[in-house]
């Protein structure tokens, strides 16, 4: 069997991959593990509003009374809560049915030991092994000794009246929208607000179990936004299915990302004196701007692994008191033990309602700068900020999930035939195993099933429906890639090329990165949806080896993008290498390599496509080249801070500049902007 376990708990579609049998036999083995020894063990269990809940739950419950296990039944309440009431009333552990932020067709099991904190990957594998094993040492109790279950209706009270402990001030006043996704906060986020003065507006609060996360929530807050500006309300939250992570709205109805939120929330706490040693706990893809912003003010950011675990293991190191995500998993340590979305929103409305200002006043505190191609060296361990060949592909999947970069994963352009069909590929430097998936739909996050195909020893690179079905086996989360936003950038130029020859569309983008990490491995990986109304079936130059990336530890590596057509005959990823192991550095050798496939295609054809190149060796000295106006890409090296730059070729010469805040700003504000059908 391999690892039932993900990065938060074990998730697949409901009743195919996660089944009765499965959600049984980790309620025994989850019970007996986290309880060994205790006389009559408590354990909560919850869930979120999604059909499958219901049959999850009976099979869950009745594995922890196989063992003699108590089961408090919670009904639907967040995620958060249960990690709360796990220690408000003194239970053993505390399990969670839900898939969060994903499709109703989808659920998950996740565990809290007593303490609230969700389980090590020791414990996890323990739990597994116990099924393995076929639960051996497990006891079969019967007559008196089998567990009871009984159904706790107050514990959603508790919680809420927790959460709004959390703040120090009414919300008299306050005109609030809510976003409750039809999940779990469809009933407590809005009487927390009501309870304390606010004036509340609600939308996307009647589930009916299929409607969780449908176009609504913190995964698609267009709908927010919009209201929040037509009812003219000062601020918008919008939750996730489980409410453990929360985006907000501003009155102008910009998205407060979760960059944004911590940053507020940091500023706030340290004028309080509450900011623990005034530092802020982010991982390595909080936005650039977020350091920016945190230097002005004095915060100090201490970065991790991506995941909220790792954030909270940081925080428990050293007392630290605000990390989270830019997906809006915000922890407020001194409040609980995992994100809540009810509690940072109560806590962004204190923070409008203390300073009266607006939620946009308060959000100019930070610029978010555009993070398209990212070239990296690891600093210093002891300045924690580092990046691992995991961390890679978590970087690429952060502009995958973004819906606003029209050529990468969730909001790509689609194919003539309307769909979004994606390429992506890792490299790994010290092995130099590669993997690459093309042409493959509805996944979310295909750089992920790339790494995952670096591992295998042969079949490393799968294209369309071969590639789909090794993602679907492997657990990999399925997702309808196609937004409405792109389906109006179809439509619009389809109206713009009709009775014309298609043609690849302009401002295409890659996500490239390479990487150096304090070992020295290096990585690469990429991902695009490739050329705008490309032919059903096209493959460009991102997943091919030596064309789109390349990389060797012992000499550097290179990513590429701009016309894969063209990019891929001059084979340039790999020709950079080369020169760089012929001792060139890398900005020598990506000029070289893009000078001379530029003037070989002009000189055999008359012109050439867009190629634009990043390179770094292994010394962590890096290059970029291009044959277009104002190429943007971003570099974060052990003694610069991360900077967003601008290059142009001037006679063969490759000048870089600064991003002005004025050009990121517009570039921001033209990726967001709201569309219109011509």
């Amino acid at each position: 069997m391999s690892r039932i376990f993900g990065t938060d708990g074990v998730r697949g579609i409901a009743n195919t991959e996660l089944t009765s049998e499965l959600a049984y036999n980790l309620g025994r083995a989850g019970a007996f593990v986290l309880t060994e020894g205790t006389h009559k063990p408590k354990i909560l269990v919850a869930k979120d509003t999604r059909i499958s809940g219901d049959m999850l739950e009976a099979a869950l419950v009745a594995g922890i009374l196989s063992v003699g296990a108590e089961a408090v039944i919670l009904g639907v309440v967040p995620t958060p809560a249960v990690a709360h009431l796990t220690r408000k009333y003194g239970a053993d552990a505390g399990v969670m049915i839900s898939a969060s932020h994903n499709p109703v067709e989808y659920n998950g099991i996740k565990f809290f030991d007593n303490r609230g904190y969700k389980l090590s990957d020791e414990l996890e594998d323990k739990i597994q092994k116990t099924i393995e094993d076929g639960f051996v040492g497990v006891p079969s109790p019967i007559g008196k000794d089998l567990g009871k279950c009984h159904f706790e209706a107050d514990g959603i009270n508790k919680y809420m009246e927790h959460a709004k402990s959390t703040i120090a001030t009414e919300l008299t006043g306050l005109k609030v929208a809510l976003d409750c996704a039809n999940g779990a906060a469809y009933e407590v986020a809005v009487n927390a607000f009501k309870s304390l003065g606010a004036e509340v507006h609600v939308i996307n609060n009647t589930p009916d179990g299929t409607n969780i996360n449908e176009n609504c929530g913190s995964t698609h807050p267009k709908a927010l936004m919009e209201y929040v500006v037509r009812e003219k309300c000062d601020v918008g939250f919008a939750f996730d299915g489980d409410a453990d992570r929360c985006l907000a709205v501003d009155e102008k109805g910009n998205l407060i990302n979760g960059d944004f939120i911590l940053t507020i929330c940091a500023k706030a706490l340290k004028e309080k004196g509450q900011l623990k040693d005034d530092t802020l706990v982010v991982t390595v893809m909080s936005n650039l701007g977020l350091d920016i912003a945190c230097k002005a003010e004095e915060i100090r950011t201490f970065k991790t692994k991506v995941g909220d675990r790792y954030v909270l293991e940081e925080m428990l190191k050293d007392g630290y008191v605000l990390g989270g995500e830019q997906s809006g998993h915000i922890i407020f340590l001194n409040h609980n033990t995992t994100g809540d979305g009810l509690v940072t929103a109560l806590k962004v409305a204190e923070v409008i309602k203390e300073k009266n200002k607006t939620l946009s006043e308060l959000a100019s505190i930070m610029k978010e700068l555009p993070q398209v191609l990212v070239n990296a060296k690891v600093p210093n361990h002891k300045k924690n900020i580092y990046l691992e060949d995991e961390e890679v592909v978590e970087a690429i999947k952060a502009v995958e999930d973004f819906p606003y970069y029209k050529s990468v994963g969730y909001g790509g352009l689609p194919n003539e035939e309307m769909e979004v069909e994606l390429d992506a590929a890792y490299m790994d430097g010290n092995t130099l195993s590669i993997g690459a998936v093309a042409a493959i739909k509805d996944f979310a996050n295909p750089v992920s099933i790339a790494r995952r195909l670096s591992k295998e020893k042969v079949n490393n690179i799968l294209v369309g429906e071969g590639a789909e079905k090794f993602a679907h086996k492997e657990g990999f989360e399925r997702k309808n890639m196609l937004t409405d936003r792109a389906k109006i950038h179809y439509r619009n130029r389809v109206k713009e090329v009709r009775e014309q020859e298609i043609k690849p569309y302009a401002g295409h983008d890659t996500v490239g990165i390479v990487c150096l990490d304090q070992q020295g491995k290096m990585t690469s990986a990429t991902s695009t949806s490739g050329l705008f109304m490309k032919k059903k079936g096209r493959v460009g130059d991102s997943p091919i080896a030596g064309s789109g990336f390349y990389v060797d530890s012992s000499v550097g590596g290179a990513s590429a993008t701009g016309l894969g057509e063209d990019l891929m005959k001059g084979c340039i990823s790999y020709e950079i290498v080369r020169l760089m192991a012929e001792g060139m550095h890398p900005q020598a050798a990506c000029e070289k390599a893009v000078n001379q496939l530029d003037h070989r295609l002009k000189e055999r054809r008359g012109h050439a496509g867009d190629l634009s190149l990043i390179a770094m060796n292994n010394k962590g000295e890096w290059g970029v080249a291009t044959n277009i106006e104002g190429f943007s890409f971003a570099v974060a090296t052990e003694n610069q801070e991360p900077i967003v730059y601008l290059t142009k070729n001037k006679d063969g010469k490759c000048i870089h500049e600064v991003a002005s805040q004025e050009w990121l700003d517009h570039y921001m504000k033209t990726r967001m902007a709201p569309l219109e059908e011509k």
